[in-house]
């Protein structure tokens, strides 16, 4: 049995992680809820939040590479769409890069637009 467990996290406690998660096109700010996802008590990857009054925006999607494809980034996705909802927001938009798109598309995502690096912006509708 599989026990996923969220927990809110401070920029500083991913510092070991940053620079290996930008290499893979992940983009940090200060002015962003992070969460970490423990998986059976073991950390397992982390994503973010960033609020804007009406809207939010998935960020910072990463999973360590011994947990991928395993459905850690379905989770957080699902995580942070429930706790969007809960603040009555319904317009979420990510960036994603090529590695998670098809997973947000799974999760509901329609493509909003397709960037020059690789990168694509989604939208999801609540």
């Amino acid at each position: 049995m599989v026990d996923d467990t969220f927990c809110q996290l401070d920029l500083w406690q991913l510092s070991p992680y940053i620079d290996a998660a930008k290499k893979e096109g992940v983009l940090f700010g200060e002015e962003m809820n992070y969460y970490g996802i423990y998986r059976n008590g073991k950390l397992a990857g982390f994503c973010g939040i960033k609020w804007y009054g009406i809207s939010a925006v998935l960020k910072c999607d990463y999973v360590f590479q011994e947990n991928r494809r395993q459905g850690i980034l379905k989770a957080m996705i699902d995580f942070r769409i429930n706790k969007i909802r809960n603040r009555g927001i319904k317009r979420i938009t990510a960036n994603c890069t090529p590695a998670a798109l098809n997973v947000h598309l799974r999760s509901g995502a329609v493509i909003i637009k397709k960037f020059k690096n690789g990168c694509v912006k989604v939208g999801y509708s609540l």
